[in-house]
């Protein structure tokens, strides 16, 4: 009997992630309306870079422990169980979606847990964290995730209205920070509360995440907080640098993230002012200056351009040296009326959401934009990871912005939305499993996506190994009999791949069931091609 062919499995489970990302684009309105010529010619370019780069390979041997002999002809399952790349989305108790909706697609972080000065640290050195330590535990009680936290309120920040404290605590002096002297106190007063939180939450938070939007100073004019500029450029770069060495100092193995914005203000009816600068010249300006961060963070909405043309500018971004890390992304998946005619002027408000490059909006188009946008950026070097801004619709809005509100992948209801379905499909291509055999020398090769691997091996304990990106490394590892935990393990390397998000723990547990809709779609086309040729060689055998 023959034996059931998986090296053609594998190359048919290979092109079904291309034909995963295409499927979406079949709507002929969709695609009647929404130009993705470009994102198709670059989607070739990343797929071919996924495949060599966002993967790696894990050369095992493996050896019994008792008998010191190969372990030889044994079956192995393996399951990916964490990404070294970010798949992430926003979760917070007010409504932005559950953990359980964060698993369900596949994702792995939970960002923008919120750390607002005024509100752990209203008094210098008196401390409460019972609003933030609930919303992690709530996190961590509900998903196994991996967390990272953003810093509000050192700065005005409007991002803060509705929930939090916008501006510092009063003790700061920050309203005198035009002052050199004063605005030296409040420096140290920023990384007292910095180093305090971070040592509070060590272990729990992967990383850190400084303030959104401080290369916008006119943001506060233009979001109605202040009447004047309240800070510069270079304080912004100060802050940026006390921020950083307080988190470093605090907790060494932390991811840090240089926040910046999107390339222009949420409504570009509003110009920047000459004070403004973009996310490209301000993180130029940082690393010039000596910031020390790992990841500097973007802000991607439709009204600022198209997959296409974030990918270019991402690109730019990443020249600069440094990892970037997309920490918002959405589309509505309806025309947001709602905001349109709260504006002051609704048709202006009309005629420049009109004038988005990508201006359909249904659950088509939106499925469309985050189908290119992250198999476009998990596809472009440089790139560290997509997060998600909201989950699921929310009715009033996002602070009462109602441009946002539905931006989710989920309706307010928690039914999902098409690109929840195709989310969840597409994380499922972006994650490897199977099963093999090894040989008389007790090796195997495992080639997958980078991250966590779960391994079982017959007749032992499980256990986790780790796939790099890129690269090919041999481990040899000693097991020893089910029901005993692994004991050795001796890697080396072929080539060096380290970086600051590889190493973070600890990676949620258990995948959600639809890679057996792929799976069973290569097998029924195995089936067919079988069958067809069978049918050609008796048409042959009877001629």
């Amino acid at each position: 009997m023959l034996g059931f062919p998986w090296s053609l499995l594998r190359s048919v489970a290979a092109l079904l992630i291309l034909s995963l990302l295409v499927q979406a684009s079949l709507s002929p309105f969709v695609v009647a309306q929404v130009d993705t010529s470009r994102e198709d010619q670059l989607l070739k370019t990343a797929m071919s870079y996924i495949e060599t780069n966002r993967k790696g390979t894990v050369q095992m041997r493996l050896v019994d422990n008792a008998t010191v002999l190969s372990v030889s002809g044994a079956k192995v399952e393996y399951q990916q169980v964490s990404h070294d790349f970010i798949f992430g989305a926003q979760v917070v108790p007010w409504g932005s979606g559950t953990p359980g909706m964060v698993t369900d697609l596949g994702l792995e972080w939970s960002g923008d847990v919120g750390l607002n000065w005024a509100q752990i640290e209203p008094s210098h050195g008196l401390f409460n964290f019972g609003e933030t330590d609930a919303h992690v535990n709530w996190l961590l009680e509900n998903g196994h995730l991996r967390l990272w936290g953003r810093f509000h309120g050192l700065l005005l920040d409007w991002n803060s209205l509705g929930w939090a404290p916008p501006q510092p605590p009063s003790y700061s002096g920050f309203d005198r920070i035009s002052d050199p002297a004063a605005f030296e106190q409040y420096k140290q007063l920023l990384y007292e509360f910095v180093f305090h939180v971070v040592s509070h939450y060590r272990g729990k938070f992967s990383g850190y995440m400084t303030q959104l939007e401080v290369n916008w100073p006119s943001v506060v004019i233009r979001t109605g907080v202040a009447k004047a500029l309240v800070w510069n450029i270079q304080q912004a770069i100060e802050v940026e640098k006390v921020v950083t060495e307080a988190v470093r100092d605090a907790d060494p193995r932390a991811v840090i993230i240089l926040a910046t914005s999107g390339i222009e203000p949420v409504d570009a009816r509003h110009s920047h002012l000459p004070t403004d600068l973009t996310p490209i010249d301000f993180t130029r300006l940082c690393i010039k200056s000596g910031v020390e961060f790992d990841l500097v963070a973007l802000e991607v909405y439709p009204m600022d351009g198209s997959p296409a043309s974030y990918y270019d500018y991402v690109r730019s971004l990443a020249a600069l040296g440094k990892p970037v890390f997309i920490n918002e992304s959405g589309y509505p998946s309806s025309r947001p009326d709602d905001w349109i005619n709260a504006q002051s002027d609704p048709q202006a408000a009309a005629d420049w959401v009109m004038s988005w490059k990508w201006h359909v909006f249904d659950e088509h188009a939106q499925a469309l934009w985050f189908r290119y946008l992250f198999a476009l950026l998990f596809g472009l070097k440089g790139v560290a990871g997509v997060n998600l801004w909201l989950v699921n619709d929310l009715k009033d809005g996002v602070m009462g912005v109602l441009l946002f509100k539905n931006m989710g992948v989920y309706h307010v209801n928690g039914s999902r939305k098409e690109s929840a379905l195709l989310l969840r499909a597409l994380l499922m291509n972006f994650t490897t499993s199977g099963t093999t055999t090894t040989d008389v020398d007790g090796r195997l090769a495992l080639r997958g996506f980078a991250g966590n691997y779960t391994v079982n091996v017959e007749g032992y304990g499980p256990f986790i190994v780790h796939v790099p990106e890129a690269v090919t490394i041999n481990s040899t590892i000693t097991l020893t009999p089910k029901k005993t935990q692994l004991s050795t393990t001796t890697t080396t390397s072929t080539s060096l791949s380290t970086t600051a998000i590889s190493q973070q723990t600890p990676p949620f547990e258990g995948l959600p069931g639809l890679y057996l809709i792929p799976l069973a779609a290569v097998f029924m086309a195995l089936v067919v091609a079988t069958v067809l040729r069978s049918r050609r060689k008796k048409r042959t055998s009877k001629r």
